[in-house]
C-alpha cells in the first residue's frame, strides 16, 4: 500500500498505465433501497421505451470485501460468467460534470483559471427582453404575469443567478463551448464571428500545441474537448473517466394520486381567464380540464423511473500513460513541463473523484454513499499498486496545491491571473430572452402561470 504524497503521486503518474478507483456505494436509505438513475429518452425506432436503461445478459459484478476491487461473478462448476440485467446510474458525461464543478467550487483555493463570463447590466437584459417581448408575447393577451414589467423582472432574476457559475469548468464543451463561441470579448469582438485575442488563444490551443490551454483551460485537457466547427482535427479524448452502474437492477412498478382538498369534477371547462362552465357531463378538451390547473384527483400508475440493485459498483480512471503521450507530443511544451502537467491534471483528477464521492447527490431520489474506496495503480501483465489517497478533499487540497504550483513552477500551469473574462454576446442574450418569453407563454397557456 503506496500513500499518496506528492512524491508518490509523481511516481505513479508518470509510470503508472492508469490509476483506477473502484467504489462499493449504496443509497443513503440502505442497501437493496430504490434509486433514480440517470434516464433516457424513447428511441426513435421504439426499440427502447425511456426511462432507466436496463440491459439484460450483462455479466454480473461485485466488490470483493477483501481486496475492495470490482470482480465478475462467476459459475463455480464452469467458471463461465453469471449474467443478469445492469442499468447506468450515473454516466461518464455526468461525471466529468459533477467533477468539473466541484473543482470550480475550489477555483479560487486552488489558484485555477479558466475563462469566466461577466454578469450583464440589469439594462443591457431589459434591452434584450424588450427587443422581443413583441415578437413572443407583445401580439397575444398578456397576462399580469407576461407584462413587459414582470418578464423583465424575471429573466434578469435568471441570468443574474446563472452566469457567475458559468466558466470554461461548468459549460459542457468547455472552452470552446457555443456560449463562448457566442460571447464577446473585452474589445467587443463576437468570438467566433469577429476573431480577436481571445479567439486566437482558443484557435491556436489544438492538440499539439497544448501550453496555452493548459495557462487558461487545462481541465480541457483532463476532461476531453471537440471543437467540430474548426476545418481541422481540434479534439482530445477525456483522460478521466467516471461512471456509476447498478447490477441486478429491476425497475419498479408503482403508482401516486396528486388531489386538491376539495373534490373538483372532471366535467368542468376552465379558460386560461378562470371562467368556469359546467359540461353537464361530457369531459372538457385536453387543454382546458381542471386538471391543467392541478385541481382534482390526478391518479398515475405503471412503471416508474427508479430501480433497485444487487450492487452498486462506481468505477473512475485516470489515464496516465495517454495523458504523457498527448502531453510530451505537445510541440510547444518541453518534456520537464509536460511531465510536471501530467502530474497536476492526475492530482485534480484525483481530487475531482473525491469531490464527487463526498456530495454523493446525484439527482433528486439518488443519493449514494461510499462503503469503501480504492485506488491502484494498473500496469502492464496485471501488475497492480495499491493507493491509499487520503480520506477527505480537505486532505487531500495541499497535496494538489503542490502539484499545481511545481507545474507553475516551469510555465506548464495556469492560475487565477490567466483567467479571461468575457461577455455575454447579443446572440446568446437574445436567445434567452426570447426562449424565457415563450416559456411564459407556454406556462400561462397550461394554466401554470
Amino acid at each position: 500500500m503506496t500513500n499518496l504524497t506528492f512524491g508518490s503521486l509523481s511516481r505513479l503518474a508518470l509510470t503508472a498505465t492508469s490509476l483506477s478507483g473502484t467504489s462499493d456505494l449504496i443509497p443513503t436509505t440502505g442497501e437493496g433501497s430504490p434509486v433514480s438513475p440517470a434516464t433516457f429518452a424513447e428511441a426513435k425506432d421504439r426499440s427502447f421505451g425511456g426511462g432507466p436503461a436496463i440491459t439484460d445478459n450483462i455479466p454480473q459484478r461485485i466488490v470483493d470485501p477483501e481486496s475492495g476491487l470490482a470482480k465478475v461473478l462467476r459459475d463455480p462448476a464452469t467458471n463461465a460468467p453469471i449474467t443478469g440485467a445492469s442499468a447506468p446510474v450515473d454516466t461518464v458525461f455526468a461525471q466529468s460534470t459533477r467533477g468539473e464543478n466541484s473543482l470550480w467550487d475550489l477555483a479560487d483555493v486552488l489558484d485555477l483559471p479558466g475563462i469566466t463570463f461577466k454578469t450583464p447590466t440589469k439594462e443591457t437584459i431589459a434591452a434584450a427582453v424588450k427587443k422581443n417581448y413583441t415578437s413572443v408575447i407583445g401580439k397575444k393577451n398578456a397576462t399580469p404575469v407576461q407584462t413587459l414589467e414582470a418578464a423583465t423582472r424575471i429573466v434578469t432574476d435568471e441570468i443574474e443567478a446563472i452566469v457567475p457559475t458559468m466558466s470554461s469548468w461548468t459549460l459542457s464543451h468547455r472552452h470552446v463551448d457555443g456560449v463562448i463561441r457566442s460571447a464577446t470579448d473585452a474589445d467587443g469582438n463576437v468570438i467566433w464571428h469577429d476573431g480577436g485575442e481571445v479567439y486566437n488563444k482558443l484557435a491556436a490551443a489544438g492538440p499539439r500545441n497544448l501550453r496555452e490551454l493548459l495557462v487558461f483551460s487545462p481541465n480541457s485537457v483532463l476532461f476531453g474537448y471537440w471543437a467540430s466547427t474548426f476545418p481541422i482535427r481540434h479534439r482530445l479524448a477525456r483522460n478521466f473517466t467516471s461512471t456509476v452502474t447498478g447490477y441486478g437492477a429491476r425497475r419498479l412498478l408503482g403508482g401516486s394520486t396528486k388531489s386538491t382538498p376539495f373534490d373538483i369534477s372532471s366535467h368542468l371547462d376552465i379558460k386560461d381567464t378562470g371562467d368556469v362552465r359546467y359540461l353537464d357531463g361530457k369531459t372538457a378538451s385536453e387543454k382546458l380540464r381542471p386538471s391543467n390547473w392541478g385541481l382534482g384527483a390526478v391518479p398515475t400508475s405503471g412503471a416508474t423511473n427508479q430501480i433497485v440493485c444487487d450492487t452498486i459498483i462506481g468505477d473512475a480512471a485516470i489515464s496516465t500513460a495517454q495523458l504523457r503521450r498527448v502531453l510530451r507530443g505537445s510541440v510547444d511544451l518541453t518534456d520537464e513541463q509536460a511531465d510536471a502537467a501530467t502530474v497536476a491534471l492526475t492530482a485534480l483528477g484525483l481530487l475531482a473523484h473525491i469531490l464527487i464521492l463526498e456530495n454523493g447527490f446525484y439527482r433528486s431520489g439518488c443519493d449514494l454513499i461510499d462503503r469503501s474506496t480504492v485506488w491502484h495503480a494498473l500496469n502492464r501483465g496485471g501488475e497492480s499498486e495499491l493507493i491509499e489517497l487520503p480520506a477527505t478533499s480537505a486532505e487531500m487540497i495541499p497535496v494538489v496545491k503542490e502539484a499545481l504550483d511545481a507545474a507553475r513552477e516551469v510555465d506548464a500551469f495556469g492560475s487565477t491571473a490567466n483567467r479571461i473574462a468575457v461577455d455575454m454576446g447579443p446572440t446568446m442574450l437574445n436567445a434567452v430572452a426570447a426562449s424565457y418569453l415563450e416559456q411564459l407563454v407556454k406556462k400561462a397557456e397550461a394554466g401554470e402561470a
